[in-house]
């Protein structure tokens, strides 16, 4: 199975950076942005749109980090799942990377659950910078 991965602006929140994926043997497709959460999935015959109000990454020692969007009152489960020691692997360890995104006033943020750290989200993938694009409504 063909495929392309790019980059193109989220429709949703206009971030640069989200995740595009053409399976062009099948013609399907994926939008995905780890700010906001939206997320896309088109097959010919039909699609599948969520808009989430931010998203998570999870991963495990010695696995590759997954994404997701989390939708309303999805924070509040997270943490409150992560405070009680339910997010662990199949041999019951605990994630080495955990963190979401969230808005407050205007800005995206992003939480590392591991380290207890809040960063200003987004960070521009080639140099590492905060991205200064406007947040489209």
């Amino acid at each position: 199975m063909g495929s392309t991965h790019s980059y193109e602006p989220c429709p949703k929140c206009g971030y640069q950076f989200a995740s595009h994926t053409l399976y062009y043997n099948i013609q399907q497709q994926s939008i995905f942005c780890e700010r906001c959460g939206y997320s896309l999935l088109e097959d010919g015959q039909k699609c599948e749109e969520s808009h989430g109000i931010g998203a998570f990454s999870l991963g495990f020692e010695g696995t590759v980090i997954s994404n997701g969007s989390l939708a309303e009152g999805g924070i509040e489960e997270l943490l409150k799942d992560f405070e009680e020691g339910k997010i662990v692997d199949k041999n019951g360890q605990p994630p080495t990377v955990l963190t979401y995104t969230f808005r407050e006033n205007g800005e995206w943020y992003s939480k590392d659950l591991i380290s207890d750290e809040v960063k200003l989200f987004p960070i521009n993938l080639f140099s590492g910078k905060e991205d200064t694009d406007e947040v489209v409504e």
